[in-house]
């Protein structure tokens, strides 16, 4: 599952510079195939804990090429902090801006875009 533009977390990783690969998918919160993920390759997967366990990212890591497997770009957080208009959403903000300009300083250091 992710999440379309029209759902806060966009505007969370808007506002941190980020890009959502799936802002123009037609549902708030639709389901989209492995393939799709793959073939968009993200920097970065953000990753909602739900009841304190952590998110399980083997999926993902086992495809070498993924660019988020390069950069470590995997966001494990709270659902508390990323998905409810509370005060908590600018501590979910500032994890997002953090794993964003990790990434953004790895891949100005090893060149590329």
């Amino acid at each position: 599952m992710t999440i379309n533009h029209q759902q806060m977390i966009h505007d969370v990783i808007n506002r941190c510079g980020g890009e959502n690969i799936f802002a123009q998918e037609k549902l708030l919160v639709p389901q989209v195939t492995r393939e799709a993920v793959l073939a968009a390759n993200p920097d970065l997967i953000i990753g909602a804990q739900q009841s304190g366990q952590e998110v399980d990212w083997s999926v993902w890591k086992a495809f070498p090429k993924l660019s988020a497997n390069r950069y470590q770009g995997y966001l494990s957080i709270s659902g508390v902090h990323i998905s409810q208009p509370t005060p908590n959403i600018l501590r979910g903000t500032q994890q997002v801006c953090s794993a964003i300009a990790r990434i953004r300083q790895l891949k100005s250091q090893a060149g590329t875009k």
